[in-house]
């Protein structure tokens, strides 16, 4: 067995959710101090009320379930990145409590994931 299958097993008996992303990459429409307190009360929310918060989903084609809860993420305040992330987020957590190592993990995940179609 490869180390890549022993992480596979390892993530799903941690709780991930095969067919649910880590979370999204996502544009705020104004630096409205309403989304900075919305990602620091960790409010959690389906997709679709997200976006008709007017939160744009950077994404590509990728479908999305609207009702999958999500929390907003600013790492680095509201001027920063934002982040929709999802159950799968909570489980990269798991294995290592650092924000920005979870979410470069999940952006390197997206990569390698669009290489292999």
């Amino acid at each position: 067995m490869t180390a890549w299958h022993l992480s596979l097993i390892f993530f799903h008996k941690l709780g991930w959710r095969k067919n649910e992303p880590w979370g999204f990459a996502v544009t705020i429409p104004k630096k409205d101090k309403k989304f900075s307190a919305l990602a620091k009360n960790k409010k959690q929310l389906p997709l679709k009320s997200w976006r008709q918060m007017g939160i744009k989903i950077d994404h590509g084609n990728k479908k999305t379930n609207p009702n999958w809860q999500a929390k907003l993420l600013l790492p680095f305040g509201i001027n920063g990145p934002a982040f929709l992330v999802l159950h799968n987020f909570g489980v990269l957590k798991i294995w290592n409590n650092s924000t920005e190592e979870a979410i470069e993990i999940g952006i390197a995940s997206n990569y390698y994931r669009s290489l292999l179609k």
